[in-house]
């Protein structure tokens, strides 16, 4: 059914006044309607909260805006991920120590012992790892957090890569050990102390949070290269 459109040629007479037609009022208020008062306070309700919780302290770098104080968890896994730490280079220094005992000595009883004791390096660098990973992934870190954690996860391969380097070494040791010794070994006890000696400097100024003394450390292998 199609409809017509009324006819405005119609005499105004057979209009009905607009005033007999109170459905049809005309509108007073604007058609914009402001809401901003009436949901300001919700929205600021909701934002409040959010804004208090980042601090504006000397830790104002954060990314997650939680202090160190709300962040028992990460911590606890900073402190696990230090002793790890300090646990491979603990083996790793009794594996270079272990490594040059049996080249030099041809002792293949030490060079069976570096290659055996691989495997918890492994397994210590795995759990750190992990936890690294863990902790970026769930825990509130700030800035300063996330570097530690980078660091100790390079830190803890490196010392993987290292105990790798006396495994070899010991493997070697155990291929020579039918053969006579070398007269005379150059420079590689002084270098075996040496490369220990920089692990436990190292563990040393990461227990002590002592960056001049890291930095001491990475200064010295230049000697190290040299030889």
């Amino acid at each position: 059914m199609v409809g017509t459109m009324p006819d405005k040629s119609a005499p105004a007479g057979n209009r009905i006044p607009m005033e007999h037609r109170p459905h049809l009022t005309r509108h007073t208020r604007p058609r914009v309607v402001d809401l901003s008062q009436r949901y300001h306070g919700v929205i600021a309700s909701r934002v409040a909260p959010q804004e208090a919780s980042v601090p504006h302290g000397p830790d104002h770098d954060t990314l997650l805006g939680q202090p160190s104080a709300q962040r028992p968890g990460l911590d606890r896994a900073l402190e696990q991920i230090r002793s790890i730490a300090i646990e491979m280079g603990e083996l790793v220094d009794h594996a270079i120590h272990r490594a040059t005992t049996g080249l030099l000595r041809r002792d293949v009883a030490a060079s069976n012992e570096v290659i055996r004791g691989d495997a918890k390096v492994n397994a210590l660098q795995a759990e750190a790892r992990q936890l690294c990973l863990s902790a970026l992934q769930t825990q509130a870190a700030v800035t300063r957090d996330i570097r530690e954690i980078l660091g100790f996860q390079h830190m803890t391969s490196e010392l993987e890569r290292m105990a790798d380097h006396c495994v070899n070494i010991s493997r070697l040791a155990r291929d020579l050990a039918d053969l006579p010794p070398i007269s005379e070994y150059i420079d590689l006890p002084k270098l075996s102390q040496l490369v220990a000696g920089q692990v436990r400097e190292m563990l040393s100024a990461l227990v002590a949070h002592d960056v001049d003394q890291a930095r001491g450390v990475a200064a010295r292998d230049d000697l190290i290269n040299r030889l």
